[in-house]
């Protein structure tokens, strides 16, 4: 796992609802969305991502990332961003 692949994992949670704060329990927080056992594997890999220690750069951390997220600060940060003309290296 890399950061990405961190970021990409809160992104699909909070497209599904269920992104939650990561500082309480996953089974308390999904308990009305999720089965225990997907909020228990939700958990585990939380808590792989937060073990990590990614440089979450401008968020500082998965919890900073969420907050931007849930806040839509995500969607004004790329928009803020020009996307190039071609991604082939010239």
């Amino acid at each position: 796992m890399n950061l990405q692949d961190a970021q990409f994992y809160i992104i699909n949670l909070h497209h599904k609802g269920w992104l939650y704060h990561l500082d309480d329990d996953a089974v308390d927080c999904l308990r009305d969305v999720a089965t225990v056992k997907q909020a228990q594997t939700i958990q585990d890999n939380i808590d792989l991502i937060i073990d990590a220690d990614f440089d979450w750069g401008m968020f500082g951390c998965p919890l900073g990332f969420c907050v931007a997220l849930h806040n839509n600060e995500l969607d004004l940060l790329i928009e803020s961003h020009e996307i190039p003309q071609t991604l082939k290296e010239e």
